[in-house]
């Protein structure tokens, strides 16, 4: 019952002195046919068909076949001298009760049943074969020539595999019939099988390792953007503009000296001072601030309240001197952001302007790029909403602003300013 396939050696020709020759081969067998090896493997044929052979293994049961068509059979001295002929049969997983082997005993001509027969078990096709064999030793008759069934128990073992090695009692050996008998158990229908569990376990093991090591390199992606990010981010050369304001412009730094990159102490006592404090006016003739001061409108009470929001101041017209003054329906804004940073240096204010002609004196006061390879930058001072404050040193500045320049000439000190860069993703507006 169940099985499957059955593999064994392939029958052979026997030649009876004064009778015709008769095959021994298994005809109906569907499976292969091995050339190097003779043997049949993986199929079905005449052990399974139904059919058992007559006491004479010459005569047949169907017409226009030749003699021997019944029966698959072996020669003793023919497979190698081992004595025995070694059957593997294939089920689905079956508790075995008994086999049952119809053989020819025709002792006459030299055949007779197996004189005993040895079965291994294999619970799965990836287990090995089970030490321990059933063993059966039949009563051979010299006396009765008639063929016979043998039926060898099995001890209920169970298994999806069984191979069975039946050894000769004379020349010849010869099946017409096998068959298996196995009873309905535990073992036979609801054994689970554990044979894929290794296998399952590994690829479980290997997806949980994958997805550790996913969650770790993202996680370790955002600690190192969260790092770039507080870093100060490099200047590039086409990100940097420098402008240099003249004439009413005037920038103020409130910061520690830089100790000079040469490594020699100053000697100037206005470098020791821990304040560091200049005034650069870029404008080649000097004003006094106070004059300059005194030119600039007086602001309302609410236009100072608005600059120290941050927002834009609105002169009050009305104080202005009448060449100070505006057209009237024309309304005029300081356009000045005024910016408070928060850097190592303490806090600082800055104005930017963001007019190219002055106010006052009506010079065209545009302004000149600055070579970026002669920056140096120290420190991010803040940012704001278009872009980032930075303090850098310009080395060169005097020679830069040429003949006029308030800065001394040749005291190969740099100077301190404040440089502001524009986002990469600033609008052609803010620019």
């Amino acid at each position: 019952d169940g099985l499957i396939s059955y593999g064994a050696p392939e029958g052979q020709f026997m030649m009876p002195p004064g009778f015709p020759n008769v095959s021994l081969n298994d005809s109906t067998y569907d499976g292969a046919h091995e050339r190097r090896r003779p043997m049949l493997s993986g199929g079905l044929g005449q052990l399974t068909d139904g059919v058992v052979g007559q006491d004479d293994f010459l005569l047949t049961r169907q017409y226009h076949v030749w003699p021997g068509y019944d029966y698959l059979g072996w020669r003793n001295d023919s497979l190698g001298g081992p004595g025995h002929v070694e059957m593997d049969f294939l089920f689905d997983r079956r508790n075995f009760t008994s086999m049952k082997v119809h053989s020819n005993n025709m002792f006459s001509r030299g055949v007779k049943i197996f004189s005993s027969v040895s079965c291994w078990f294999k619970p799965r096709p990836v287990a090995d074969w089970e030490a321990e064999p059933v063993a059966f030793k039949t009563v051979l008759d010299d006396r009765n020539p008639s063929a016979r069934y043998v039926t060898v128990p099995l001890e209920r073992r169970a298994a999806k595999s069984i191979r069975c090695r039946f050894h000769f009692a004379d020349f010849w050996m010869m099946f017409s019939e096998i068959s298996f008998q196995s009873a309905a158990g535990p073992s036979a229908s609801g054994a689970p099988d554990y044979s894929n569990t290794p296998v399952l376990i590994g690829c479980l093991v290997t997806i949980i390792l994958l997805l550790v090591i996913v969650i770790v390199f993202i996680l370790w992606c955002q600690y190192v953007c969260k790092v770039l990010e507080k870093a100060p981010r490099r200047i590039l050369n086409e990100e940097v503009t420098v402008r240099l304001s003249s004439c009413s412009d005037t920038i103020i730094l409130q910061t520690p000296p830089v100790p000079p990159r040469s490594g020699h102490a100053p000697s100037d006592p206005a470098h020791t001072d821990p304040h560091y404090e200049r005034v650069f006016l870029l404008d080649p003739q000097y004003q006094n601030p106070a004059a300059l001061r005194s030119k600039l409108p007086e602001l309302s009470q609410s236009a100072e309240a608005s600059a120290c929001g941050g927002g834009y101041a609105e002169p009050d017209v009305t104080q202005c001197t009448p060449h100070q003054c505006f057209h009237s329906n024309a309304p005029h804004y300081a356009e000045t952001d005024i910016v408070r940073l928060q850097g190592v240096t303490g806090s600082n204010m800055y104005a930017v302007p963001a007019l190219t002609v002055d106010s006052l004196t009506r010079k065209d006061i545009s302004a000149a790029e600055f070579p970026r390879q002669q920056l140096i930058f120290r420190e991010k001072l803040g940012e704001g909403q278009f872009g980032e404050v930075h303090l850098c040193e310009a080395e060169g500045l005097p020679e830069f602003l040429g003949e006029g320049s308030p800065l001394p000439e040749g005291d190969g000190h740099s100077v301190l300013v404040a440089v502001k860069q524009l986002r990469a993703d600033a609008t052609s507006q803010a620019r």
